[in-house]
């Protein structure tokens, strides 16, 4: 799984493969979050973000 610097989603392997919604939606808003705060470190906002 690859977020691209366009914010877009792209799968690591095959193109049919179905990515989570709620994963999308968490990323989204991970990223939407590290624009209105860019005081916050974007490598720990992921991380923590991504957790399940």
């Amino acid at each position: 799984l690859v977020l691209t610097d366009e914010g877009r989603l792209a799968a690591s392997g095959p193109p049919d493969e179905v990515l989570h919604e709620d994963l999308i939606a968490r990323v989204f808003h991970m990223k939407a979050a590290v624009r209105h705060a860019p005081d916050v470190p974007p490598r720990i906002t992921y991380q923590e973000g991504l957790k399940v």
